[in-house]
């Protein structure tokens, strides 16, 4: 399960940087685009939710070392990750809103 992590933590993309990509969408019209306002949107979601992926992850590796204790939320990402599923806290939030795309499977959703 450490291996795994470790996997998935390499494939994660780097953190989007707010003022890069502010920058950008001010170079295609600003933020007084319709379309540009959605796109500002959902680069700020994904970058939400590539950043509690990758902190479950580490969190999942640091329970493993024995370095903190494993919470429910960590005990249902390792039998995600085991079982090749996405974990829960990944595509939704505590309120049960879904917060990233759903697939069935981990890969699919990489």
């Amino acid at each position: 399960m450490y291996e795994k992590c470790d996997e998935l933590l390499e494939s994660f993309p780097a953190d989007y940087v707010e003022d890069d990509y502010l920058e950008k969408i001010n170079g295609m019209g600003g933020l007084g685009v319709p379309l540009n306002i959605f796109l500002y949107q959902e680069v700020q979601r994904l970058q939400f939710v590539i950043a509690k992926s990758r902190r479950g992850l580490q969190l999942t590796q640091q329970s493993i070392r024995g370095e903190i204790s494993i919470t429910a939320e960590i005990s249902s990402t390792i039998d995600a990750i085991f079982d090749a599923r996405v974990p829960p806290a990944w595509t939704h939030n505590a309120g049960g809103d879904e917060i990233s795309w759903i697939c069935p499977t981990l890969g699919l959703w990489f």
